[in-house]
């Protein structure tokens, strides 16, 4: 990180803000240690590899002003170096436009300002979690400023970098043979398929490795239900949604097997996916990334 840090850096049409350089030699150092001399509480989100040899890291951290950040590095085969530091609160409006970086040619569209303080709530697994503007706390009154609440909520539940999937085919089974699923300890693939009641023709080899896997390992399983919207009232009379207008909702549900990979539950399918879902589970393999992206709604602007 040194090494790039002196290179010269192009600041590239915007917004966002992104910068890139070319670097003619091998990187030196470890990028989260480079960051960590820029940046408070820098935490590695995760790390994605193309096969065109690309590499994207994606860390967390706290900024000089204390306000919650997303570092997006993009590291190129042939040295070029793409950087993108995101506030929070702008991360998931600026990701597409980020991600196309070098190649701006469509300018972005310019959206008003919504109106109303943003607002956010959430449960984790008995912990409850308020956002009211720059604002957050996690009950009973440990506070928490609203930009740093993804990272917050990532680092508590331990998640960091995973393997990537090698599958991205949903497993759906029913609730009780999910349960059945969790309750192995170190199942075969053949095993996995007896309990899911799944041929080879329903589960690939590859899928019945990775639960195989992924029973066997020392797992985590979490979920978050959350909430968001606005509220335009500039001093609520208590905290609740009364003034509020919701947003958004949604269900994250975790399997976290660490070096085993890591799963999302899905809980609410398709009525056309079946034709019975009312008591469906369905298993997708999915990347911190994506995980991170969704945390980070609790501090959208």
């Amino acid at each position: 990180m040194s090494s790039v840090s002196s290179a010269d850096w192009e600041l590239l049409d915007g917004p966002p803000a992104i910068v890139r350089t070319v670097y003619d030699g091998p990187l030196e150092g470890d990028i989260t240690a480079g960051l960590a001399e820029r940046f408070d509480a820098v935490t590695p989100i995760d790390t994605a590899r193309s096969r065109s040899g690309r590499v994207r890291l994606t860390h967390a951290a706290i900024g000089p002003d204390g306000e919650g950040i997303t570092i997006e590095t993009l590291l190129a085969p042939d040295g070029e170096v793409t950087c993108w530091v995101a506030r929070m609160g702008r991360y998931r409006t600026d990701l597409p436009w980020a991600l196309r970086a070098g190649r701006l040619a469509v300018p972005r569209a310019t959206v008003g300002s919504p109106v109303g303080i943003p607002v956010a709530e959430a449960y984790l697994d008995g912990l409850h979690i308020q956002r009211r503007g720059p604002a957050a706390y996690v009950a009973p009154a440990e506070p928490v400023p609203a930009s740093a609440l993804p990272q917050w909520l990532f680092t508590r539940v331990g998640l960091g970098p995973r393997p990537p999937a090698l599958s991205e085919r949903m497993v759906v089974t029913s609730a009780a043979a999910f349960g059945d699923l969790l309750a192995l300890s170190a199942p075969d693939p053949s095993t996995v398929r007896r309990v899911l009641h799944a041929d080879a023709s329903a589960l690939s080899d590859v899928d019945a490795a990775a639960l195989a896997a992924l029973c066997g390992a020392s797992r985590v399983h979490w979920g978050l239900d959350w909430a968001v919207g606005r509220d335009v009232a500039l001093e609520p009379s208590d905290e609740d949604w009364s003034t509020a207008t919701l947003v958004d909702t949604g269900h994250l549900e975790i399997l976290d097997g660490g070096p085993a990979g890591l799963w999302r539950v899905v809980r609410a399918l398709p009525a056309d996916l079946l034709e019975s879902t009312l008591d469906s589970v369905g298993l997708v393999p999915t990347t911190s990334h994506a995980v991170w992206h969704e945390l980070a709604i609790l501090a959208a602007d």
